[in-house]
C-alpha cells in the first residue's frame, strides 16, 4: 500500500493557524512602556507636600477646637443656669428692710443728757425655719413658744396664736420690740441649747430715754418708731 501526504494549506486561504494565550496576551515592550509612563504618578514638589501638611494640621486644629468648645460651651450654660437659680432663691430667703441710723443725744448746756438713745433689740420668728426644725422636733413649737414668751414677759398661749395666725413660709413674723439687750442675750442662749436659734431673727433697735426726767419734755417732745411727730419739738 502506498501512503500520501496531505495537501498543503495555502498560504493566504482559510483561518490563520491559533495562536497561544501567552503569545496573544503579550504586548511589545515599546506599547508596555508608554502605557506605564502615562499611569505613572508625577512627583510633588518641597513646596506642594509643605502646603499639604499646613493644610492638614490646620484641618486638625480646627477640629480640636470643636471638640474642647463643646463641653465649655455646656459648662458655660450650666453655671449661667445656676446663677439664676441662686439669685431666685436669695430671693425666697433675704428680706431687705431699711435700718435707720440712731439718734444722737441731746444735751444742756452743761452738758447734761437730756435724751439718749439706748440699744434694744427686736425679735421676729422665722415660720419657714421654725417648720424644718419642727420636722426633725414634734416639741419645737412648744417649746420655742414657752422659751420667747418668758422672755418678751407675755403668755406662752400669744405667742402660740401669733405663729398659728401666720402663714407657715412667712420669714418674719414680729413678736417683741425693744427687748434689753440683757433678755435677748439670755434668750439667744436658751434657744441655741435647744437647736431652736435659726427660727428667731434678732435685730438692733433703739428706744428713747429722758435720763433728766420728763420736766424737758414740752422743749424737746416725744418721737415714735416712725420717727418725730407734729409734738416732737427739738427732737425734730
Amino acid at each position: 500500500m502506498s501512503t500520501r501526504k496531505p495537501p498543503r494549506r495555502p498560504r493566504g486561504s482559510g483561518p490563520e493557524p491559533r495562536r497561544s494565550a501567552k503569545a496573544a496576551t503579550s504586548r511589545p515592550a515599546a506599547s508596555r512602556g508608554a502605557g506605564g509612563a502615562a499611569r505613572r504618578r508625577r512627583k510633588r514638589t518641597k513646596g506642594e507636600l509643605h502646603a499639604i501638611g499646613v493644610t492638614r494640621f490646620r484641618i486638625f486644629f480646627v477640629l480640636i477646637l470643636v471638640v474642647a468648645a463643646w463641653p465649655m460651651s455646656k459648662l458655660g450654660a450650666v453655671v449661667i443656669g445656676d446663677r439664676d437659680m441662686a439669685a431666685e432663691a436669695a430671693k425666697d430667703r433675704i428680706r431687705y428692710r431699711p435700718i435707720k441710723a440712731p439718734r444722737g443725744a441731746i444735751v444742756d448746756r452743761n452738758h447734761s443728757d437730756m435724751a439718749i438713745s439706748l440699744a434694744r433689740v427686736d425679735l421676729a420668728v422665722d415660720m419657714s425655719a421654725l417648720g424644718e426644725l419642727a420636722d426633725e422636733n414634734p416639741q419645737a413649737y412648744e417649746k420655742f413658744g414657752s422659751l420667747t414668751a418668758d422672755a418678751i414677759g407675755q403668755p406662752e398661749q400669744w405667742v402660740l396664736d401669733e405663729m398659728h395666725a401666720a402663714d407657715m413660709d412667712d420669714p418674719y413674723v414680729p413678736l417683741a420690740k425693744k427687748l434689753d439687750l440683757d433678755a435677748a442675750d439670755e434668750l439667744r442662749e436658751e434657744l441655741l441649747k435647744e437647736g431652736l436659734l435659726p427660727a428667731l431673727n434678732f435685730e438692733s433697735s433703739s428706744e428713747r430715754a429722758h435720763p433728766s426726767g420728763e420736766s424737758g419734755l414740752r422743749v424737746l417732745g416725744t418721737i415714735s418708731d416712725d420717727g418725730p411727730g407734729p409734738n416732737a419739738g427739738v427732737e425734730r
